[in-house]
């Protein structure tokens, strides 16, 4: 009801309320708002214009391409002239990962663990939402984390090339961590909207909520740690493998632990009804709250290590 409201002041429903007509102080109220709406984006669309004509040079692009004529560059743009080159790169990695191909490829499977998880639980008990809410944390890392987790391990002898440029070692860290919440924020809703589908639960706006409150939070918590594996727990891996293990220690305590608290927080679901559960439906979205924090305290703190670990990190994965 909330969304439904919302949408009548959006351009789309403000353009349909007036083909539907009505009284003239209503009709001429939401044609003003219409054209304040096109006022507003025009003004954007021109401020984006006059910010991409004249965008400062910057060390940064010596490392890529400067005139965004790919896929990755175009998407990379989004995230500034400083760190679109590096994000450029890391979604050539990701995206040129077999691994991480998989991954992405396989997150709709999430929508159906809480069905396959519960099959002699019936649905009505709430297991199969409780198997799907708490799995549902790693929803968005699943997929691109064979990478996340160890960023530089594929660079080989090319890692070197982070110290001959003039940035600091946490640019490209924090490059890939971007690359790897944008691939990773593409999975959720449509694995969401799949669910939805699927399960023979009763569905209303609470279990979304709360679906989406998992899904991001745990976004943002295993973003943020994948940082500090990757310049804590360096590991040289070989990048066309798909069989051995490709996570340093780190990431393998990081992949195992929350493995440990999802099947924790079931299993504490489990002592409660359904119901009472979900009139805590704002939960998951305060642990989305939570996590984003950590994730901007881990890009904030992350400087002076990755610069401390530089040489160490380096040394590990070009020899």
């Amino acid at each position: 009801e909330v969304i439904d409201r919302a949408l009548h002041f959006a351009p789309s429903g403000l353009a349909a309320s007036l083909m539907v007509g009505g009284p003239l102080v209503t009709y001429l109220s939401r044609l003003a708002m219409l054209v304040l709406w096109s006022a507003l984006l025009l003004g954007l669309v021109g401020w984006l214009e006059q910010k991409r004509a004249s965008r400062p040079s910057s060390p940064v692009s010596l490392i890529g391409s400067h005139d965004f004529d790919s896929p990755y560059d175009r998407v990379a743009s989004l995230f500034g002239e400083a760190s679109g080159p590096l994000v450029g790169k890391a979604l050539r990695y990701y995206l040129r990962s077999n691994r991480v191909r998989l991954g992405l490829a396989t997150a709709p499977i999430f929508a159906f663990i809480g069905k396959l998880m519960s099959q002699n639980s019936g649905p009505l008990g709430g297991v199969e939402f409780y198997f799907t809410l708490a799995f549902f944390s790693f929803l968005g890392f699943s997929g691109p984390s064979s990478i996340a987790l160890n960023q530089f391990g594929s660079d080989g002898t090319g890692v070197r090339r982070y110290a001959m440029l003039p940035i600091r070692f946490a640019a490209p860290v924090r490059a890939g961590s971007l690359a790897a919440m944008l691939l990773g924020a593409l999975v959720l809703v449509p694995t969401l909207a799949l669910w939805a589908l699927v399960t023979e639960m009763n569905v209303d706006w609470r279990m979304i909520a709360m679906l989406l409150g998992s899904s991001l939070g745990g976004l943002f918590l295993f973003n943020g740690l994948a940082m500090w594996t990757t310049v804590l727990s360096a590991k040289r891996v070989d990048f066309s493998s798909m069989l051995n293990n490709r996570l340093p220690l780190g990431g393998n305590l990081v992949v195992g632990g929350g493995l440990i608290l999802v099947v924790a927080l079931h299993f504490l679901l489990m002592q409660l009804e359904l119901q009472t559960v979900l009139t805590l439906w704002w939960a998951p979205l305060v642990f989305a709250g939570i996590g984003l924090i950590f994730y901007l305290l881990c890009w904030w703190g992350i400087d002076e290590v990755a610069e401390a670990r530089r040489d160490r990190v380096i040394d590990v994965v070009a020899s």
